[in-house]
C-alpha cells in the first residue's frame, strides 16, 4: 500500500473552518456551566437576597392567608359565603 503525501495548504484552512465554530459552542457552553457556580458563590456571600420590600409583602400575604385558612378550619362548611343569620337549605346553597 502507497502512503500518499499530505497536502498542509489544503489541510489547515479545512482544520480551522472546523475549529471556528467550535468556538462559539464552547463559550456558551462554559458560560451557562459557570453562571450557576458563580451566583451560587454570590450568595453565599451574602450579596445577592431579596429586597426587603418584597420580601415583607410576601410575608403579609403568607400571614393573611394562614389566618384564611384557620377561619376556614373554624366556621360551618354549610355557611361559608352567606350572610349572617340565612339558612343554607332555604338559600338553595346547601347540600344535595
Amino acid at each position: 500500500m502507497e502512503i500518499q503525501p499530505v497536502d498542509l495548504t489544503t489541510l489547515i484552512p479545512a482544520a480551522l473552518a472546523v475549529c471556528i465554530p467550535l468556538v462559539a459552542v464552547i463559550g456558551f457552553t462554559v458560560r451557562f456551566a459557570i453562571k450557576p457556580i458563580a451566583e451560587a458563590m454570590v450568595h453565599a456571600r451574602g450579596g445577592a437576597s431579596a429586597p426587603s420590600a418584597e420580601l415583607t409583602l410576601l410575608t403579609a400575604r403568607v400571614r393573611e392567608l394562614e389566618e384564611e385558612v384557620i377561619r376556614l378550619k373554624n366556621s360551618d362548611p354549610y355557611r361559608v359565603g352567606l350572610p349572617a343569620g340565612a339558612d343554607p337549605l332555604r338559600s338553595g346553597q346547601g347540600r344535595g
